[in-house]
């Protein structure tokens, strides 16, 4: 136990970024019986516009849920100097010393946030990751409750961008619910599909860094070097028949 990493370590050495483009925190919750998987994640991120906020749930048993919001500049501001504050990329050098639950549930948090150093002289983008359960497990979940306050005062119904409710994650089907239902229902789909020449399955779609190559990506930023998308790249269009 001796070689553990401690927060009040970390703070002897700070680590200096620039601007904070994206800000992350994600919980996961993985049960054994169906329908008791629980998901929730808020993901800020800079816009040409104005700050996005989204937010995904799904409560134990429930539907999953994605919503969209516009944000205040001010909240990256004050999210940046929290965690500049903290030193919270620091923070990603943790790793996780508790126990794992002997139950049929495990339990993760994540906070995953992306800066721009190429203001301070560094590479373009920097990402940090942060085991939150070893946050919380030396005495500063404070500051996580901090960081969630935030996040939840920009989810206001005059913010709304976007809803929707994805109706195939938590009812009833063929006698099970919540986790059996979807694997079910999509399959039972993926089979009338494949014998009905009228209906088209969608093709996936993505775009391709343009600093490190890598393909198919869905999110603004790429995950494998954390460029961020620029308005120009094209995105991959799979369906097109060739000339």
């Amino acid at each position: 136990m001796d070689n553990i990493v401690t927060i009040e370590q970390l703070a002897k050495t700070p680590e200096k970024h620039g601007r904070l483009l994206s800000f992350c925190w994600s919980s996961f919750t993985t049960g054994w019986l169906f329908g008791t998987d629980a998901v929730c994640e808020m993901s800020l991120e800079r816009t040409r516009q104005s700050p996005m906020l989204h937010v995904e749930r799904k409560p134990s048993g429930g539907q999953r849920s994605r919503k969209v919001y516009t944000a205040d500049e001010s909240l990256l501001e004050r999210l940046g100097e929290l965690t500049e504050r903290e030193n919270m990329a620091a923070w990603s050098a943790l790793r996780f010393s508790g126990r794992l639950a002997p139950e049929d549930q495990s339990y993760m948090e994540i906070i995953t946030m992306i800066f721009d150093d190429s203001d301070i002289g560094g590479r373009g983008f920097t990402q940090r990751r942060i085991d939150v359960r070893e946050v919380r497990g030396q005495g500063r979940g404070e500051v996580i409750d901090e960081i969630l306050d935030l996040l939840r005062s920009a989810q206001e119904e005059d913010r709304l961008v976007s809803s929707v409710t994805d109706p195939f994650s938590g009812a009833a089907m063929f006698g099970m619910t919540g986790a059996g239902m979807p694997m079910m229902g999509f399959i039972a789909m993926g089979l009338m599909n494949s014998f009905n020449p009228n209906v088209h399955m969608p093709q996936q779609q993505g775009w391709t860094c343009q600093r490190c190559g890598h393909g198919d990506n869905s999110l603004n930023f790429c995950p494998e070097c954390g460029q961020r998308r620029c308005a120009e790249t094209d995105v991959t269009d799979k369906s097109g028949d060739d000339e």
